[in-house]
């Protein structure tokens, strides 16, 4: 199979272990490493399809400076012919430098390029085909650039060209986070075989940015009758992927755990690993192909794993660390969700919501905590949980651990004798908890995490497993920096979001990657959403009283800018209904047996 992938060609710059800040004036701020990579949705594609082994062809245009020549000679160490990419003189080659936190998470400052000259990306799309090359599969990256109003739709002139000179060509495309729905992109729909595109991407696509809480399978199916002829591939990083195609076609691939190194061009390679092999292996095969590759890729600084046997690795869903990835595979679409998280303990759960969390503790399929078994539940802060545990009524002797007098002294006048309050330092169990070690059968957190700091999380899991039986159960209920991401509400108050990012644990696959080294076998991994319909006046009288922490925290000027920003964004909400949701990630791990 013959490709050609055109797009944004881009060199990035990547800073590893940045967290977003500035160095003090004149003072070096020190990061881990830094390295110089192909980026750009076309350019990084089409590396990756050339390190797959396949026959690529790079289209577009790229400075007439060293830094296209340096990225042309590291594109063709990796069989990527780039015999037709064109030289500008009046711009020079894009670069992005890339902020690449602890946790994998990338940040962009970029620069407009040489690739964005549409007549010399048409000149050399004129010039692949006027040598008499026939491509079977030609792939289009950020895409959107390319149906822009100022620019007219260039897109579909290129894309009659490549049909003009092989009927059965192939189209798919791929988004960005710039992308919104723009009128051309109907008159071009049905063009598109295949679209590729994240779930952030897909809602923007499809004008459902204010449908915060949408189900991906929604905005894919909306694309379908918006005329893509052969499927949407909807990437949803570590929980996997889902493709929706006509007739209302889905099928789910579960996502694999691993530690995020570098998730920059993650998205590149989940496409190229499928257009690999997508009609060989068929939907299924592809999208777990392209997981695994993926998930190689976001846990290496600069790599792509070598392969030598597709079928091998497609059929295969198994993580680095062995734990199964079905485990974590949602069973639900109403799981794929993202919102409004909580992140001070239970306090802006309903009764009902409490309740709901209780029984997930005490379901076998679940948490799995038995009858008359002994919790401890630490961080119990006012014991909301602890009262709805005792009230289950069979047999759980609940001990409520908290490092705050207060919450424990409100936690006391409502439960009374209904349970055991211990007040003590969470890193300090052993002391606060003297001839308990070895006694509880289960341990419950919530929203404990961000109380801890990162760096005392392998003592506090180490000092948790001694108090348990052998066999006994760590359950935890947290949300993680991921949850975050792309909340809506958030980005109006920006400093309060940064605060709270560096508390939370950056991924569920870093919490599981220290709960595993603490001596457990994590067991079940999901995310849980709560979640209720209110109306805009609810949702702003509810921020009003700052029901979080990090709000708390913010200056008042702020906060009440912010506040007033998002009453007139919210304006705009359909029926001026929204959804406030809170998803947390729902962890249960099994002691391993005391050696």
């Amino acid at each position: 199979m013959k490709i050609a992938c055109l797009g944004r060609i881009v060199l990035d710059v990547v800073a590893q272990d940045l967290d977003g800040i500035l160095p003090p004036s004149k003072a070096p701020l020190e990061i881990r490493s830094t390295c110089i990579q192909i980026g750009g949705s076309g350019a990084a594609t089409s590396l990756a399809l050339g390190r797959l082994g396949k026959d690529i062809t790079l289209l577009g245009s790229v400075g007439d400076d060293y830094l296209g020549r340096l990225l042309e000679g590291r594109l063709s160490e990796f069989r990527v012919d780039t015999q037709f990419l064109t030289k500008c003189v009046d711009m020079p080659t894009a670069v992005h430098v890339v902020a690449v936190n602890q946790g994998g998470d990338a940040r962009y400052v970029a620069t407009e390029g040489a690739d964005l000259e549409f007549d010399l990306v048409g000149k050399s799309i004129d010039s692949a085909i006027a040598s008499g090359s026939k491509f079977d599969l030609v792939h289009i990256g950020n895409f959107e650039r390319f149906v822009s109003d100022s620019a007219g739709n260039p897109l579909r002139q290129w894309i009659e060209k490549f049909r003009e000179a092989n009927s059965h060509v192939i189209i798919s495309v791929d988004a960005s986070k710039e992308f919104r729905l723009n009128p051309q992109l109907r008159n071009i729909a049905d063009e598109i075989d295949y679209y590729f595109a994240n779930e952030f991407e897909a809602r923007r696509a499809v004008s459902c940015e204010d449908d915060f809480f949408g189900i991906p399978q929604e905005s894919g199916t909306k694309l379908i009758e918006l005329g893509i002829k052969k499927g949407v591939f909807l990437k949803l990083g570590e929980r996997g992927a889902l493709f929706c195609g006509p007739g209302g076609q889905t099928m789910e691939s579960g996502g694999l755990q691993v530690f995020p190194i570098n998730e920059n061009g993650a998205g590149n390679v989940f496409c190229a690993s499928v257009l690999c092999q997508l009609h060989n292996i068929g939907v299924e095969g592809a999208m777990n192909l392209a997981n695994r590759i993926a998930a190689h890729h976001v846990g290496q600084e600069n790599g792509i794993l070598e392969i030598d046997d597709f079928d091998e690795v497609s059929l295969s869903r198994l993580p680095p660390n062995g734990l199964s990835a079905h485990d974590y595979i949602k069973e639900d679409n109403t799981d794929y969700l993202i919102g409004t998280p909580s992140f001070d303990r239970s306090r802006s759960l309903t009764r009902n919501q409490i309740a709901e969390w209780t029984q997930m503790i005490v379901n076998p399929s679940i948490g799995g905590v038995s009858e008359t078994s002994r919790i401890l539940d630490i961080g119990c802060g006012v014991g909301r949980f602890t009262e709805s545990l005792c009230k289950l009524d069979i047999g759980l002797k609940v001990v409520s651990f908290e490092n705050k007098l207060e919450d424990l002294a409100e936690a006391k006048g409502r439960i009374g004798n209904g349970a055991n309050f211990i007040h003590g330092d969470f890193l300090k169990l052993g002391t606060a908890l003297q001839g308990d070690h070895g006694s509880f059968d289960a341990v419950w957190m919530s929203s404990v995490m961000q109380r801890v700091d990162r760096n005392e999380w392998p003592d506090l899991f180490h000092q948790i497993h001694g108090m348990l039986k052998d066999a006994g159960r760590l359950l935890i209920r947290t949300p993680t920096k991921q949850c975050v991401n792309n909340v809506w509400f958030y980005r109006f108050f920006p400093s309060g979001r940064t605060n709270l990012s560096a508390r939370l644990p950056p991924s569920i696959s870093m919490l599981l990657h220290y709960i595993d080294g603490a001596g457990f076998n994590v067991v079940n991994a999901r995310l849980v959403e709560d979640s209720e319909n209110v109306t805009v006046e609810e949702f702003v009288d509810r921020l009003k009283s700052k029901p979080y922490k990090w709000l708390r925290e913010m200056p008042q000027r702020e906060f009440l800018d912010g506040l007033e920003a998002l009453k007139n964004d919210s304006q705009y909400i359909p029926g001026k209904i929204v959804r406030w949701l809170q998803p947390s990630w729902f962890v249960v791990g099994i002691k391993k047996k005391t050696l």
